[in-house]
């Protein structure tokens, strides 16, 4: 799964930088997901403390 900004990856480069660089990318992507979890949850909470407010409780 590959997303903008992350390492380009070189098939050429030496096995220990290419290793690296997935292993950027991937921590990247799962920190990226967690993040657009994150967001969902608030966003959730955001939505009922409104209701919670607009029902006057």
């Amino acid at each position: 799964m590959s997303k903008t900004n992350r390492i380009n990856l070189d098939p050429a480069a030496p096995d220990s930088l290419y290793a690296g660089a997935q292993k950027v990318n991937q921590a990247l992507d799962e920190t990226e997901e967690q993040l657009e979890q994150l967001k969902k949850e608030m966003n959730v909470k955001i939505s009922n403390a409104l209701c919670l407010h607009w029902m006057g409780g």
